[in-house]
């Protein structure tokens, strides 16, 4: 009995989240199978939890033979709350966004006060005391085993038993129920071990398969087997679709809405009247209609935007890339004479993001401190100051700060329009935020990010710098509002609704009014911008010129999420495969634009033809990040003139 009890308070924690969020999560097909299965489910559930709080007493034990001394209790307590910590923060993220804690999120835990005020919508403080009270609990058990310590073949007989039952249990229960089954410590232990033995092909190079690594506009040639996706392009080919004049090398806004899909625009057929300036824009602009993100969350899509490469099919964020070699597009335009900025309303701290850009191509890095210094009286969330705020501050550094001598080219992310959806006070009265009004929330934080837009698009006229401005709008991700399943959460799919958003060039007397409808994506920008100025530059994108017409391609977005999800669009057709489930899903969006039907069945062929390049697609970029192959250790400049691949390149 000594040792049964301590064992109990110890996985308290982790029955608490078996019992009231793991469990009641998991799906059965039949009230039949629920009825036989739930109860097995739950007394295998139980035991794996047992099964890790004995990793956690093997620490224990090690810790107290080695140190032999009160200072092991210390050092374990203070593993001991870390780990109690995340599973009870695992527990409270799968009852309120559907996910669970994965390995990624841990990099954001020095950014943890950005998402205050998402959090304190979703009631997440309310875990602290739970791991208060855990720590009490794990501190009588541990005072109570301190002067009995286990016999070790005792201790060595429970943890072997429940360790091979825990295999048992990932080897035979169906892959689509271990969301909801594994213990959080047994997801990120899996995680770490598939990673470590993680074993790729060598008999075929991924990056051979040119539907995926080609790109179907740009003549250009290879630099060096190292680095498979770096090359020189010497122009583009296919007749002109799209004609810009920027001869005069007007100014750029590149400028990215958060959470800003196509859906809700006016000029995509919504009826509510969001988007009047994006829309008034558009009549006269270059409208990509069908554009995509390469996947869900906003870091991700900045490196397929602003570096014309996936983001790693593993992980997340800028944190981890912020020294990796790549090249960016204000690197590029930096060589076509312009001067190089951006802009976020929010903190750069998050993510590492002032050191990141700084690092990759851009001159002057502005962020919320700077702009609250202009604006001291700005009302702000957890994420940033409102948008209006950051598009005053950007006309003015563009009327009084930026250089005079050469054309600009401008970044400007807004933040707004993110998770709680917050207005700036006074504006607008908002409803509490749950489920039934979260869409009215985000209508209204969507309108006015439109309403910001006009805002810049205006001052601009105001400074006489609207007719030399060349403005490329996009949305950086879209966001789930409950069309499939009730998803709120935007980690939970690649439906239209999270990555299909709007793509718009447009320039006073430089675009005509246009509507493409060819699928294309983040990875066509820097292409786009090479092809538009005439750039003859080493480079490593992926994408495709959008100001050309060519062959009916691929695109590509992933989501490494939950189940990890891969997916491409071709033509009228879109495929999202669920990796960790082996499921795959078809859709046919010219006849089912709400993606209702699977029709993968009916398509075996297509989707075979989808699956190979998918697997090319995850297999060539998990090579290119963990081998790091995307650009030598310092990013390539080019010399203007000379023939020679090897004579045009200047490292820096």
């Amino acid at each position: 009995m000594y040792i049964i009890t301590p064992i109990l308070l110890m996985v308290l924690p982790s029955l608490w989240v078996r019992f009231f969020v793991l469990h009641p999560n998991i799906s059965f097909s039949s009230k039949k199978r629920a009825f036989f299965l739930s109860p097995l489910y739950l007394g295998l559930g139980v035991l794996l939890d047992v099964f890790i709080v004995g990793q956690y007493l093997a620490v224990f034990y090690l810790l107290t033979y080695v140190i032999k001394s009160g200072v092991a209790m210390t050092l374990f307590m203070g593993f001991l709350g870390a780990v109690q910590g995340i599973v009870i923060f695992d527990g409270f993220l799968l009852k309120k966004t559907g996910m669970r804690l994965e390995v990624g999120y841990l990099r954001l835990a020095k950014d943890v006060k950005c998402f205050w005020d998402s959090g304190k919508e979703r009631g997440f403080f309310l875990f602290m005391p739970l791991i208060a009270a855990a720590l009490l609990c794990q501190s009588f058990s541990l005072a109570y085993l301190m002067p009995s310590p286990i016999y070790p073949l005792h201790f060595l007989a429970i943890f072997c038993g429940l360790g091979g039952l825990a295999l048992l249990v990932v080897a035979c229960v169906p892959s689509r129920h271990h969301y909801h089954l594994l213990p959080i410590g047994l997801i990120h232990e899996r995680w770490f071990l598939r990673k470590l033995f993680r074993h790729t092909d060598g008999k075929k190079s991924p990056f051979d398969n040119r539907e995926v690594f080609g790109s179907r506009t740009q003549v250009a040639e290879t630099v060096s087997e190292k680095y498979p996706l770096l090359k020189l392009t010497k122009g583009f080919s296919g007749r002109r679709a799209v004609d810009i004049d920027v001869s005069d090398k007007p100014n750029v806004v590149l400028i990215f809405l958060e959470s800003f899909r196509a859906k809700n625009l006016g000029c995509m057929g919504c009826d509510l009247g969001l988007t009047p300036n994006f829309d008034h824009l558009a009549q006269n602009g270059v409208f990509y209609k069908n554009f995509y993100s390469n996947s869900v969350k906003t870091s991700r899509c900045t490196l397929a935007s602003l570096f014309g490469v996936p983001s790693d099919v593993d992980g997340s964020g800028l944190t981890r890339h912020i020294d990796y070699p790549l090249i960016s597009l204000a690197d590029l335009m930096k060589q076509a004479g312009y001067y190089t900025g951006y802009m976020h309303n929010g903190a750069l701290k998050f993510e590492g993001q002032r050191a990141f850009f700084k690092r990759h191509g851009y001159q002057t890095v502005i962020g919320k401190d700077e702009i609250v210094r202009h604006c001291p009286n700005a009302p702000e969330t957890s994420w940033g100051v409102h948008d209006e705020y950051m598009m005053r501050y950007g006309l003015h550094w563009i009327d009084r700060v930026a250089p005079t001598d050469r054309p600009l080219f401008l970044t400007l992310f807004t933040i707004t329009n993110h998770h709680p959806w917050k207005l700036p006070t006074g504006l607008m009265d908002q409803p509490r935020l749950n489920h039934k009004t979260a869409f009215e929330r985000y209508r209204q934080t969507y309108q006015y990010t439109d309403s910001c837009l006009g805002l810049l698009t205006e001052g601009m006229k105001a400074i006489g710098k609207h007719r030399n401005t060349l403005y490329v709008i996009l949305g950086d991700h879209g966001h789930p509002m409950g069309e499939h399943r009730k998803n709120f959460n935007q980690q939970r799919g690649l439906f239209d609704e999270q990555i299909h958003v709007p793509l718009l060039i447009y320039g006073e007397g430089r675009t005509a009014g246009q509507v493409i409808e060819t699928p294309a994506s983040q990875l066509d920008l820097i292409p786009t911008f090479m092809d538009l100025f005439n750039l003859e530059t080493i480079n490593h994108n992926m994408g495709s010129s959008l100001l050309r017409e060519s062959d009916e391609r691929m695109i590509f977005f992933h989501n490494p999420y939950m189940h990890q999800f891969f997916g491409a669009r071709k033509g009228d057709y879109k495929c999202i495969y669920l990796k960790s489930l082996g499921e795959v899903k078809l859709y046919n969006l010219e006849k089912d634009p709400n993606e209702r039907t699977n029709i993968a069945s009916q398509h075996p062929e297509l989707v075979q033809e989808f699956l190979k390049n998918l697997s090319d697609y995850e297999k060539g970029m998990q090579l290119c990040y963990e081998k790091s192959c995307i650009a030598p250790p310092k990013a390539p400049l080019i010399i203007a003139s000379g023939d020679d691949i090897a004579a045009r390149i200047r490292i820096f």
